[in-house]
């Protein structure tokens, strides 16, 4: 097969290059080359991230069928310090 473009890392970097690319371009012909046994498989398992980003990358991705579920509280915690 023939790409116009390729991608190697499945990351989040990876991803969003990928994503921007395909609204850039929805012709390119692009190939996302990930060492994981899917795409996305070491990103997510856990992480707590802030959605600035993915709020840029795809407007309206809450309304979307994602794969991200739970909201996170944020959790104010203080620091002592010994003298």
């Amino acid at each position: 097969m023939e790409y116009d473009v390729v991608i190697v890392g499945g990351g989040p970097s990876g991803l969003a290059t990928a994503i921007r690319l395909k609204q850039l371009n929805s012709e390119l012909n692009i190939c996302l080359l990930e060492k994981a046994s899917e795409i996305g498989a070491h990103i997510l398992s856990g992480n707590v991230f802030e959605t600035r980003a993915l709020d840029e990358l795809i407007p309206g991705w809450k309304e979307l069928d994602s794969p991200i579920k739970t909201m996170a509280n944020l959790v104010a915690s203080s620091c002592s310090k010994k003298s």
